[in-house]
């Protein structure tokens, strides 16, 4: 008889473990469609050649729509929320270390989904750059408006840009938060040099632009980041960036592509471990955000790992929103803010000192979307300005006046941020006189 229960126990484990794997399996698929869903609504790559309803029906610079897509989105809603349903039944009854064990396989695939995702949105479109030699940087024609709402426009054009990226950031930024304590911080909270190369190395599986880098620095804060591997990371997250290095090297003149990847790979390191040389000091506890909490007000972040797939999931998208609550109304703001301070630079554009520092002036404080450096720097190099356009390559990606916003409110350490976009000037205006 004591056999015969042990067996009967044993097989109820183990039917345990294949219900919870096989919910894990329909929830991963369910989240892997809605992110297919979205990626396809920015850069449309899913129903091109298909006619009628399912065609692409709406078609701008910012998004495409199909039924499709809606289709797709339903699905994945239908079969993430059926299965995390079932994770909620079946999870009581699980064993601790089990329910453990799919917790960290949940957040694996997650990040993996997400990193997929975003190469997906950044590949298609430099592949479509590369096939046809169009650069665009459309954007900055802030929606057509002009006068005193130009500067709003851009920033709101720039959103629309950047929407999928930032979406993205900061899925991946709430993951961070739950997920990677134990994981990350035997790195992130490495100082000196080699904090410095540990953050650029985190950064290069992430193409972010510097706004949505940006996003991560609630995250790494809280984790213990030290600047150095804070600051590298925001910088190196552009300039390090995959298909950026891919189009300079396709599509810019040898020694302007050679700039631009030279300086991706060795000025992220190096400017942030002089900065925070220069300016001293450590992060300091976030101000803000606050911690996100539940209906019932339990913490769903108390810095310990999840202890089950469905209470990762929501300690993930809880503190995902609240990110977002805060970081996208600071970005759009302060992005009309350096809109505005950039229209106030003087125009033209000439191949001489002057024109070097209003490119290295501006190209500091201007947001840009991932990899929209190498259009601007191309035009200008068709138009003869070869020492601005050389500025601007290195001085457009890594930091923007709404990134150095974003940093100094999350750290606490002002001195640091100015001494950031600072040092990027002065990187430029030297690299900028070498092209005259």
């Amino acid at each position: 008889m004591r056999a015969l229960g042990t067996a009967t126990l044993s097989g109820g484990q183990t039917a345990s473990r294949g219900g919870l794997l096989l919910a894990c399996a329909g929830m991963w698929a369910g989240i892997a469609l809605i992110l297919l869903a979205i990626v396809d609504a920015r850069r449309a790559l899913l129903f091109e050649n298909l006619t009628g309803l399912w065609a692409y029906w709406l078609r701008t610079p910012y998004a495409a729509f199909s039924l499709g897509q809606a289709a797709l989105w339903l699905l994945g809603l239908a079969l993430a929320s059926t299965s995390f349903l079932v994770l909620r039944k079946r999870e009581p009854s699980a064993p601790i270390e089990e329910k453990r064990r799919a917790a960290a396989a949940t957040g694996v695939v997650l990040l993996i989904l997400l990193v997929v995702d975003l190469f997906a949105y950044r590949g298609v479109a430099a592949g479509r750059t590369i096939t046809t030699g169009n650069l665009s940087a459309a954007w900055l024609d802030g929606l057509g408006w002009s006068g005193g709402w130009k500067p709003v426009g851009v920033a709101l054009a720039y959103g629309l840009t950047v929407w999928h990226a930032t979406f993205l950031g900061l899925l991946l930024s709430g993951l961070a938060m739950v997920y990677l304590p134990s994981r990350l911080e035997p790195f992130a909270s490495r100082s000196g040099l080699s904090g410095s190369l540990w953050g650029t190395a985190f950064a290069v599986p992430q193409p972010f632009c510097s706004c949505c880098a940006a996003a991560w620095a609630p995250t790494l804060v809280r984790r213990g980041a030290s600047s150095e591997f804070l600051l590298s990371f925001v910088v190196a997250s552009p300039m390090v960036n995959v298909t950026t290095l891919i189009l300079a090297a396709t599509l810019l003149p040898f020694r302007y592509a050679l700039l631009r990847i030279v300086s991706g790979i060795a000025l992220p390191a190096l400017l942030a471990y002089g900065v925070v040389r220069l300016a001293g000091g450590r992060p300091r506890p976030i101000r803000c955000i606050s911690e996100p909490t539940t209906t019932s007000g339990s913490p769903t972040f108390d810095g310990n790992a999840p202890s089950s797939p469905s209470q990762l999931v929501v300690r993930w998208l809880a503190s995902s929103a609240k990110l977002a609550l805060w970081f996208v109304p600071v970005m759009l703001a302060v992005s009309a803010a350096a809109a505005w301070l950039f229209e106030m630079l003087p125009g033209g554009c000439v191949n001489n000192l002057g024109s070097v520092l209003v490119a290295s002036i501006g190209g500091t404080l201007l947001m840009v979307s991932t990899w929209s450096e190498i259009p601007l720097a191309h035009q200008l190099i068709a138009s003869g300005c070869y020492a601005p356009a050389a500025t601007l390559l290195v001085v457009l990606p890594p930091v923007s006046l709404p990134c150095l916003a974003i940093l100094s409110t999350c750290t606490g350490q002002w001195r640091q941020a100015v001494l950031l976009g600072i040092a990027v000037m002065i990187v430029g205006v030297l690299v900028g006189v070498c092209f005259l």
